[in-house]
């Protein structure tokens, strides 16, 4: 039985135009990310604004390379160098204001993919998708239907929960292709920094992003109302859910000065933002533990509702 509700799920899915649209839309938006992330260089163009030509003393004094333009061109010779005092005083401004801009030499692919699967714009197109489609069930009052399945309606709260995981996991997996092809165009690597650290923190993603998903799917399901589950979705992926915790993070780091811990690690909707590459072992287990602790919690928790629902109507 399971099998058929994930087919007919799966046809319902590719019904909707949102599986066509979103993933255009992120495609752009990491591309735009990547291009500015790895091919534009952020350096040189604090020059360009103040109409200066980059010392190549400098340059190489802040690891840049000499002679580019903003968009990686070699500059025209001849040029008389900026007095030094000038010069540093630009890179330093450089830093402040454009940061890791344009650092496409320090990236390899799995580098350019995390950076890409921790911004917002990924998490909250995936919610919406999400909340469009394990929402539409209360939208269209077709869970009244549910009963005529023997009172096991949590089997298609299942299904569609499979089938979400099947876009999620093709979305992921979108990422880390636009992520190849931006190393490939814009960074000096193409190194896709395979690994068992790498393909962890894929996995790792993953389940954070699922983790969201079924928490969606348990408001949907406690409010039966796709509007609820729209809301949670966009409040979630933005932050707004997490603002306070974030504060309350700050002012406990400020009181105690934890060289490791944060709140951050054990709310769902930091998480993904904030476990990388460069988190301890330590801090990442426990990421972990916390995200399978909301995954199957948010999930035991639809089905203990879809459940109660079922014996109520029988």
């Amino acid at each position: 039985m399971l099998g058929c509700f994930i087919k007919a799920e799966l046809f319902r899915l590719s019904k909707m135009k949102a599986i066509i649209i979103i993933p255009i839309i992120l495609a752009l938006i990491i591309l735009l990310q990547n291009y500015i992330l790895l091919g534009f260089n952020g350096f040189n163009l604090t020059y360009a604004l103040f109409d200066e030509e980059v010392p190549a003393d400098v340059a190489a004094e802040e690891d840049i390379g000499a002679g580019y333009d903003v968009f990686g061109r070699t500059l025209p010779e001849g040029e008389e160098p900026v007095d030094e005092e000038k010069a540093q005083e630009l890179a330093e401004k450089s830093k402040k204001i454009f940061g890791g801009i344009g650092t496409g030499y320090f990236f390899n692919v799995s580098q350019t993919y995390q950076s890409g699967i921790q911004g917002e714009m990924p998490m909250l197109l995936i919610a919406i998708v999400a909340a469009l489609f394990l929402g539409n069930d209360y939208s269209t009052h077709f869970s009244k239907n549910y009963p005529l399945i023997n009172g096991r309606r949590w089997i298609s709260a299942v299904a569609q929960l499979v089938v979400m995981g099947l876009f999620t996991l093709c979305i992921h997996i979108l990422v880390w292709i636009l992520s190849f092809i931006s190393n490939l165009f814009w960074a000096d690597s193409i190194n896709p920094g395979f690994g068992l650290d790498t393909l962890w923190y894929f996995v790792f993603s993953y389940l954070a992003t699922m983790a969201i998903v079924t928490l969606i799917q348990f408001v949907a399901t406690l409010f039966r109302s796709k509007a609820a589950a729209i809301v949670f979705s966009i409040l979630t992926s933005v932050g707004v859910v997490s603002t306070p915790i974030t504060i309350a993070d700050a002012i406990l780091q400020w009181r105690y000065g934890w060289d490791e811990f944060s709140l951050n690690y054990i709310i769902p909707t930091k998480i993904l933002a904030t476990a990388g590459s460069a988190t301890s072992a330590k801090m990442m287990l426990l990421a972990t533990i916390f995200v399978i602790i909301y995954l199957t919690s948010s999930v035991l928790g639809s089905i203990v509702l879809l459940r109660k629902r079922d014996m109520s109507t029988s």
